[in-house]
């Protein structure tokens, strides 16, 4: 049964039972390479009187280097003092000095207290509360939480992807504007990459946060918002554990324009080469989740105002092996009330109840007009009073040393107190009162004449129920603070009715001597405290309150002026007061204690003592297998559980044997845990001892460890066969292969050689079964095949295929050059990966006289004579050369040559040659052909006749010499490649030139040569005669198309034209006649004797003579 006392220390609170259970330890904190293990998210302690704190790490600088700066916080403050800091049991020095780099600077938790010149700027780091990926060849929702993986992938094989989404929570900074943010980084911890530098990771927000863990798919998937940032997939090709993504000004952003303060985030991988890019990253449920570190100055930049810590710089080294199990720091407590005006450091209990009633801030914030102060001053100077102890020294008899670090409300730590000193709590002319149970004088006297009639009830403790071996649980300061106990017992009584063990734990007690004072106080309430009794009387009679001692009278148990002390008074609706007692002997309260023995070790479990190692320790290699295929290589770890008296938890940590860190992995209930890793290594694990009560736990230094080497996944994946049949080489390369049925495929590599896994000589990565080579660069390949699995072990055996490109096929050539342009053609067959057809035309047969290179498309090929005269120094020539090449995309191509010669024109025919007054008429028949442009005369006073004298269009030309002789005459026909044959020379002699006075009827010309070309006839200078007149002629150089060329004498230096036949009179005369190809002459070029007209002169309609005259014999 309780003790029917502690009712007394119950009237405000309720009854007190006060059973301590420390608060287990949780998540470790990673400073730089140290690993700290401190309780997380703790409230903060409340500390009175001279204890040991637990710190707890409540700021860190985000350090990658040996040296860390920590605070640690440590309780409530203003408190008196620090005396002392020890890290894994290590006294660290107050900076300036340092014992081997390690330094601290106190603050005690003022109001105004100042920023560590330690801590420039916090960082906050917010983990992912959401996570998932979603597998564009997989809809449905993928199992992250088993794998403890999330992916993005881009596979140009299957051309399929795979999102990665992330949701985080920034609500918490304590910010006023997003001006106050320094930078902010996305945190992803790497368990594998495939990732190089042609490979871009796209990070987007999610504008959409509407999508779950537990339903987000490929068919649901939200949309990408705006994009936040790139970085190449070489980022990640580090041998880090983690790498930071910059996301500042997004962060930024949000903070100011998204009052949900909800940050989300997608990422995706683009491949810009072949294979397969991709990334996997370690889940929220695992060490190394995702996360968002925010650097900010908040609004009171890590000065932690109230709250007493020290400032922490640990630098890692053998002194601490990677690791801070702990960090205790003695403290002087906080400074209260205690009487005087202002606060003082203060141990005494009364005064530790009064701040615990009064303080706004972690108490019950009880007025001070509503609390007796005085009462408290008269339990304090009880508190203070001396007293002797069994060492025969002397010593305050109560004290107050506690650190209240639990949830535990403000009454359960005013019964701590109370219970440490027999005090309690009533109201009297309501105000709050303390009191203490000690020895008092009798002051109220109950008899049957002032008891209510029938109210009278009385009762004796069943000393077979109570208590008679009592175990008090104190901390100690003298043992390093550790749970101590006493133990004292009734042996009498433990003989009459049997042991019945009680324990309590009194945790405001840190001395042996108060310890074991209360210890037997406890008990003597056992032996002296036989009876209880409970009654009424009338409010208007009494003036008690609990804790007097009042003397008993009534006839019903036989009591005369029993002495007995009251524990409560209750006020019914009858205007009476119902009081209970409890029997009173001075006898209990003396300050006698128990000899103090040095702890050697409790007779009771100590659930506060460190848990005993795991011992045979055991690592073999084992594997699973993910929803995927994924071979996950694992270690499997088990061990003997350690007989022991508390129930207990393992937490099994591991790390790569070249690691500064362990990773946590678990905390496991049994003697068995599977480690999932990254791959093939050797690996070191340890495994901690966890007492499941008290959270203590065993160092982690000496906790047992073990290493293995993994081999991985060794078996080959199977090997893989190209389908040969449909394995083709055109313009592209297409290779297809027969798939293989591996779960754990990676995916298939084609190469061009068998350096497998080399990027050079790469074709193709990826999970497809096909793959097209678009633009080969050679015209012959042999390509390797294997398969590789997520273990990157590669198929044993490689199969090949060797393909060779065709060569084009160009077909017979048609060529013709009958005209001015050279026509070439033959049957165009496009082939698909034809590229062009080239054409290059030479001067000489031999083909090394290149003069013209064309690319065409399609035939037929034109060399036009301009392009031919241009390439020939402005002549044409008559028999070019040609190649034509047909060209395929990889500079393959087929090639024919040809060549076609234009005839020159023949001879002309029928040339005829007249004497005239001093001049050759000459006229001929034009050769066979449509391209004459003309022909070349030639003259001379001997054979051969090879002086060119003239170069006409029409087939007669009139000889003017300059002297009368005889002429050898031959002509040429000429097209637009030069001159034809010559025709056989003719002779003849001109008749002497005596006209010297001439009267002319018909006009009469020398010297003017007509030219066709274009479709129109011009004419040279020339001589015309005319009646008794010579007149010269001007040129016509623009040319005409008009039919008619005649002569007026109104106008006679010039010949005039029209398309209609002009009037014709005396003065007006026909020269020529223009059918737009030829020139025929209009009049005789000659009049000969008798009057005759010769042959290709005008009609005889055209022309009038009347009468000629002249001078001369042969006229």
């Amino acid at each position: 049964m309780a003790f029917p006392y502690m009712q007394a220390a119950a009237l405000l609170y309720g009854a007190f039972r006060y059973f301590f259970k420390p608060a287990p330890k949780k998540a470790g904190y990673k400073g730089g390479s140290i690993e700290v293990s401190a309780t997380a998210n703790a409230p903060v302690p409340l500390v009175y009187g001279n204890c040991e704190v637990t710190g707890n790490i409540i700021y860190k600088e985000d350090t990658t280097s040996a040296t860390n700066n920590l605070a640690v916080g440590l309780c409530e403050g203003q408190i008196e003092g620090i005396d002392s800091v020890r890290i894994n049991g290590v006294n660290i020095p107050v900076a300036p000095d340092t014992y081997q780099g390690c330094s601290y600077t106190p603050y005690y938790g003022t109001a105004a207290q100042t920023t560590d010149s330690r801590f420039t700027s916090s960082t906050m780091y917010v983990t992912c509360y959401e996570n998932n990926y979603v597998d564009e060849g997989d809809d449905t929702v993928q199992d992250w939480s088993s794998t403890k993986r999330l992916y993005i992938e881009d596979d140009n094989g299957d051309n399929k992807s795979k999102y990665l989404f992330l949701k985080f929570s920034i609500a918490a900074l304590n910010l006023t504007a997003s001006s106050d943010i320094t930078s902010a980084y996305l945190r992803l911890y790497k368990n594998s990459t495939s990732l190089t530098s042609n490979h871009t990771v796209y990070v987007y927000e999610m504008a959409d946060d509407s999508w779950t863990e537990s339903t987000v798919k490929w068919s649901n998937k939200p949309a990408f918002g705006d994009q936040i940032t790139t970085v190449s997939g070489s980022l990640f090709n580090g041998t880090q554990e983690y790498y930071d993504i910059n996301i500042s000004q997004w962060v930024k952003d949000t903070f100011d324009y998204d009052a949900s303060k909800i940050v989300g985030i997608g990422m995706s991988v683009v491949n810009s080469s072949t294979g397969v890019a991709q990334a996997v990253f370690t889940s929220r449920d695992a060490a190394g989740a995702p996360q968002v570190l925010i650097k900010y100055a908040p609004k009171e930049l890590t000065a932690f105002a109230h709250t007493a810590y020290v400032a922490l710089t640990v630098v890692d080294s053998e002194l601490f092996k990677g690791h801070i199990n702990d960090i205790k720091v003695t403290v002087r407590g906080k400074l209260i009330y205690d009487g005087d005006a202002s606060p003082n450091y203060s141990r005494t209990p009364a005064w530790v109840v009064y701040d615990l009633l009064t303080s706004a801030r972690y108490g019950a914030d009880i007025p001070t007009a509503l609390i007796n102060a005085s009462s408290f001053t008269a339990v304090a100077s009880y508190n203070d009073t001396s007293v002797t102890t069994d060492e025969g020294t002397t010593e305050p008899r109560h004290r107050c040393d506690v650190v209240f670090d639990d949830k535990d409300t403000v009454a359960d730590r005013i019964n701590a107190v109370l219970a440490s000193f027999g005090g309690y709590l009533y109201t009297l002319d309501g105000k709050i009162n303390l009191g203490v149970d000690c020895s008092a004088s009798s002051s109220h006297s109950f008899t049957m004449d002032n008891i209510v009639a029938g109210s009278f009830n009385f009762w004796m403790i069943d000393k077979s129920e109570a208590p008679n071996d009592v175990s008090v649980m104190y901390y100690d300061a003298a043992n390093d603070f550790k749970a101590s106990y006493v133990n004292v017992k009734d042996q009498t009584l433990i003989d009459s009715y049997g042991r019945n063990f009680e324990e309590i734990q009194l945790t405001c007690i840190n001395r042996y001597s108060q310890a074991s004072r209360m210890a037997k106080y406890y008990l003597n309430k056992t032996i002296y405290s036989t009876y209880g009794c409970s009654f009424k009387v009338s409010i208007n009679h009494c003036n008690v309150a609990p804790g007097d001692v009042c003397e008993i009278t009534h006839t019903v148990p036989g009591w005369t002026a029993k002495d007995f002390r009251i524990i409560s008074v209750v006020e019914d609706s009858n205007d009476e007061l119902e009081i209970t007692c409890e029997e009173y002997d001075s006898d209990l309260y003396s300050d006698e204690g128990l000899p103090y023995t040095p702890p050697e070790g409790s007779t009771l479990p100590n659930p506060n003592e460190l848990p005993p190692i795991v011992t045979g320790l055991t690592l073999t290699e084992s594997h699973a297998q993910g929803d995927d295929g994924t071979y996950i290589p694992q270690i499997k770890v088990d061990w003997t559980v350690p007989d022991y008296q508390f129930p207990l938890q393992y937490i099994v940590w591991y790390k790569l044997h070249a690691a500064a860190d362990y990773i946590y992995w678990e905390l496991s209930t049994d003697n068995l845990a599977y480690i999932n890793t990254d791959g093939a290594g050797q690996y070191d694990v340890v495994v901690q001892t966890v007492n499941q009560l008290s959270g203590i736990k065993t160092d982690f230094g000496t906790s047992p460890s073990d290493t293995i080497t993994l081999a991985g996944k060794t078996d080959p994946p199977s090997d893989v066969e190209f389908n040969d049949i449909n394995c083709t080489f055109y313009q592209e390369v297409y290779l297809e292969w027969l798939p293989v049925t591996d779960a754990d495929l990676a995916f298939y590599e084609v190469r061009t050689d068998t350096n497998w896994g080399n990027s050079t000589n790469l074709v193709y990565q990826g999970k497809g079964t096909a793959y097209i080579m678009a633009n080969p660069a050679l015209t012959s390949y042999t390509f390797y095949i294997k398969a590789r699995d997520l273990s990157d072990n590669y198929s044993d055996n490689a199969d090949s295929i060797a393909l060779t490109k065709a060569d084009p096929v160009l077909g017979a050539i048609t060529i013709d050059f009958s005209g001015r342009d050279c026509f070439l053609t033959w049957e165009h067959t496009e082939d698909k990966d034809f590229v062009k057809y080239q054409i290059k035309v030479y001067s000489d047969a031999a083909r090394t006289a290149l003069v013209r290179t064309e690319n065409i498309a399609s035939p037929p090929y034109i060399y036009t004579y301009d392009n031919n005269a241009a390439d020939n120094s402005g002549t044409a020539i008559r028999h070019p050369y040609f190649t034509v090449y047909k060209l395929t995309t990889l500079a393959q191509s087929a090639s024919q040559n040809c060549d076609d010669d234009n005839a020159a024109p023949g001879a002309p025919t029928g040339l005829t040659l007249t004497p005239g007054q001093g001049k050759l008429f000459i006229s001929w028949t034009a050769p066979a052909g449509s391209d004459i442009i003309g022909y070349n005369v030639y003259a001379k006073t001997s054979s051969p006749a090879d002086t060119l004298i003239a170069f006409v269009n029409a087939t007669n030309y009139t000889f003017d010499p300059e002297s009368e002789n005889t002429y050898y005459v031959t002509v040429a026909a000429v097209d637009p490649f030069g001159e034809g044959t010559k025709c056989s020379e003719e002779t003849q002699t001109t008749n002497p030139y005596a006209l010297t006075n001439y009267s002319l009827d018909v006009p009469m010309t020398s010297g003017i040569n007509y030219t066709v070309a274009a479709g129109k006839v011009t004419w040279t200078t020339g001589k015309l005669w005319y009646e008794d007149a010579e007149y010269t002629i001007a040129a016509e150089t623009t040319g005409t198309a008009h039919a008619f060329i005649y002569w007026d004498k109104d106008s006679p230096t010039v010949f005039q034209h029209s398309d209609t036949a002009p009037a014709l009179d005396d003065d007006v005369w026909v020269m020529a006649y223009f059918d737009g190809t030829n020139v025929s002459g209009a009049y005789a070029q000659k009049i000969i004797h008798g009057g005759l007209v010769q042959a290709s002169s005008i009609t005889a309609d055209k022309m009038s003579v009347t009468s000629l005259s002249a001078i001369s014999a042969n006229l």
